[in-house]
């Protein structure tokens, strides 16, 4: 039973570890070098080698047009292959 228990609160930990990582705004580059971050309301890319940031997506390409309210990003992430960007916005409890 003290097995089984120990178990259940390992495998809860490292589930609820999983939830805390998926909800952060930090998303590493594949190669592992710069990782990218929501600050802002823009997406930076960030080398903490060379300790520089640079704009990778800016509020101006984050706003659809005919509106002049920039997209509010919560959480982001690639495609395989880079070439895509897919956003999640305007979450609402229901």
């Amino acid at each position: 039973m003290k097995q089984l228990l120990s178990f259940l609160l390992i495998l809860f930990f490292i589930h609820s570890q999983q939830i805390i990582a998926q909800k952060s705004s930090l998303n590493w580059s594949k190669d592992g070098l710069t990782y990218f971050e929501i600050s802002n309301g823009e997406i930076l890319r960030i080398d903490p080698r060379a300790e520089t940031s640079n704009i990778f997506a800016s509020t101006s390409q984050l706003t659809p047009k005919g509106t002049n309210i920039a997209l509010t990003v919560e959480l982001f992430s690639f495609n395989n292959d880079n070439s895509k960007l897919l956003l999640y916005v305007n979450s609402a409890k229901v």
